[in-house]
């Protein structure tokens, strides 16, 4: 049995199937909010914002004084941090597995 084949089988002993469904679904439809609907709304931002000046630069400093945050990167920012906590707890169980004193990290009693 491989280390991955371990790593799989400790993450669902120790994460329920309410919890696994519940974080999938969660990242399925963030990840479709941002990629169907955040590329569509948002990827124009700036091209369409019109400055009241024609000095050279001004549009960009305009557009950051009315919209500080872009919502796009907002939401891969909270995708991301949706993704922490199961990324850290596998990178914890693959941490353990290796480093079990039996070699290559095979749990055999």
């Amino acid at each position: 049995m491989g280390t991955t084949d371990l790593l799989f089988i400790t993450i669902s002993h120790n994460v329920s199937f309410i919890g696994k469904t519940w974080w999938t679904l969660m990242l399925l439809l963030h990840l479709l909010l941002v990629l169907l609907a955040g590329f569509s709304l948002f990827s124009d931002e700036q091209e369409r914002f019109v400055c009241n000046t024609i000095q050279p630069g001004c549009s960009n400093l305009c557009f950051d004084a009315f919209s500080p945050r872009s919502v796009l990167r907002l939401w891969f920012l909270h995708l991301v941090l949706l993704c922490l906590p199961q990324v850290l707890f596998v990178t914890h169980v693959l941490h353990r597995l290796l480093s079990y004193p039996h070699s290559g990290g095979s749990c055999q009693q």
